[in-house]
């Protein structure tokens, strides 16, 4: 069946904003469909409005079935009033901001605050368990339940990001805790993916009574060339590929 809900994460940087896409399955399958990087200052409203217009693009499945992006989540971490202007205008697409809380045993998604100078919904994702969550996924060696599909877009420097840091056991008074240690300067790749996997969390979604639903969607009548699926912007579709 393939993806069946897609999600995504925002990172702020100092000099651009980094977005993942990702498309869902069934049984935690996963695929990445596309990273992209908006260079500019987030102080420019410009840029953010870049954002936008890529966050409501939607994406063609196989069955013809056009999906729009169900949930994201952009971390507040840097730039925190624009953050908070942005998911405060995106709030009807389902754009919300978050924050990262360490520590182990958290849930992937806590509940929202509002106590803030903008008043929207901050949602704490527990980075910890979310980066478990990633390198457990990352050990399944064969397509299907819990997979993640790689694509080819997606270079190393991006699969070295993804894998750049290493959980370590501390003892504090006598209770292990997990953390979470750099192993490389950059790891935007690694943000991401937990932000995208946060905002599939905070759906609840059960994916197999939205794979039922997308079976009775009527095929199209001429067979696409590409199976996977893509971005449509302008009549000029990004067809996304994959690697198993």
């Amino acid at each position: 069946m393939g993806v069946l809900v897609i999600t995504a994460g925002v990172d702020v940087q100092a000099d651009r904003l980094e977005a993942l896409v990702v498309g869902h399955g069934k049984a935690d399958e996963l695929w990445f469909l596309d990273h992209r990087i908006f260079y500019g200052s987030p102080a420019s409203d410009d840029l953010w409005q870049e954002l936008a217009d890529y966050l409501l693009e939607p994406w063609r499945l196989p069955n013809g079935k056009d999906l729009k992006i169900a949930q994201t989540l952009v971390d507040s971490g840097y730039e925190t009033q624009k953050v908070y202007q942005f998911v405060k205008r995106m709030a009807p697409y389902r754009v919300n901001a978050s924050k990262g809380i360490g520590g182990t045993g958290r849930p992937a998604v806590g509940r929202p605050s509002k106590s803030n100078s903008a008043r929207v919904s901050v949602f704490p994702i527990g980075t910890i368990t979310l980066k478990d969550v990633v390198f457990s996924r990352l050990k399944v060696a064969e397509p299907g339940p819990a997979y993640w599909h790689i694509p080819e877009t997606m270079d190393a420097e991006w699969c070295y990001q993804l894998t750049s840091e290493k959980a370590v056991k501390r003892w504090s008074r006598g209770i292990p805790r997990t953390e979470y240690i750099k192993l490389r300067p950059r790891n935007e790749a690694l943000d991401l993916s937990v932000l995208s996997l946060a905002s599939f969390a905070m759906l609840n979604v059960n994916t197999e009574k939205v794979a039922s639903r997308l079976e009775d969607v009527r095929k199209p009548e001429v067979e696409m060339k590409q199976p996977f699926p893509f971005r449509i912007k302008n009549k000029k579709p990004s067809w996304v590929k994959r690697h198993k």
